[in-house]
């Protein structure tokens, strides 16, 4: 009978390095989207499974497992900054624009400025240099 060796597909531990992630934050956001934030935010605290899961049986209740999302609010965000991104990569012009669009209503006290409180969330770094947006 022959006998073949296993390649290690997988490599150890130690040979594969840690992905870093960076820290971002939203800047100042606008009522608009920290109304969407912080229904995210609610939604992430009920205790009811996510659309197409089941329930959490009662038996793992006392585990403290239950039917709230397993993902923090960063994480929501971070998500949908990333799939923006991949979307529609916004240019540095497009940044700066933005930003100061946004300054200036906040100046002129418009009812749309960003004055609510940034959100922090991390994302992959892709590369050392890679900006913060």
């Amino acid at each position: 009978m022959d006998t073949y060796q296993r390649e290690e597909c997988a490599q150890s531990p130690e040979a594969a390095p840690e992905p870093e992630f960076a820290h971002y934050s939203t800047g100042r956001l606008t009522p608009a989207q920290a109304t969407v934030v912080d229904r995210w935010r609610a939604r992430l605290l009920e205790d009811r499974p996510l659309p197409g899961q089941r329930p959490v049986p009662e038996m793992l209740r006392p585990m403290g497992i239950d039917n709230r999302p397993r993902a923090s609010c960063s994480d929501v965000i971070a998500a949908a900054v990333r799939d923006l991104l991949k979307r529609e990569p916004p240019t540095g012009l497009d940044l700066a624009r933005y930003a100061d669009a946004g300054r200036l209503a906040a100046v002129r006290g418009e009812p749309g400025a960003p004055v609510c409180q940034p959100v922090s969330f991390y994302l992959p770094r892709t590369s050392p240099s890679a900006p913060n947006i």
